[in-house]
């Protein structure tokens, strides 16, 4: 059970990993337009338990799970919460992406989920 909340520290290569950066960097920084560091940590930290916590109780739920074996790696659960907190505080605020234009956040957070 400890292992299970602590995945949120290992990742599956080096793309996992690159890419959790890549989106942790730029949405960190929208984060901070808005909150503190200290929030951001707090958030990300409750974020990786939380999707811990839903990663274990999916299977005592769904009965599918049960004879699965899928393993929880990467911290992409806390990501998320970070991106889901800044598309919740400010859902219109509009993002340029290279060879796309302007894109609100919610579209991402949508896209993404």
């Amino acid at each position: 059970m400890v292992n299970s909340f602590l995945c949120f520290f290992f990742h599956a290569g080096i793309f996992h990993i690159l890419f959790n950066l890549i989106i942790l960097h730029f949405v960190g920084r929208l984060f901070m337009t808005f909150f503190t560091q200290k929030q951001l940590l707090s958030l990300y930290m409750t974020g990786a338990i939380f999707a811990g916590l839903i990663y274990l109780l999916s299977y005592l739920i769904f009965p599918a799970l049960i004879n699965q074996n899928a393993q929880m790696v990467g911290a992409s659960g806390a990501i998320m919460a970070v991106l889901f907190a800044v598309a919740a505080y400010a859902p219109y605020m509009e993002v340029r992406l290279l060879l796309i234009g302007n894109v609100k956040i919610w579209h991402i957070a949508f896209f993404i989920w």
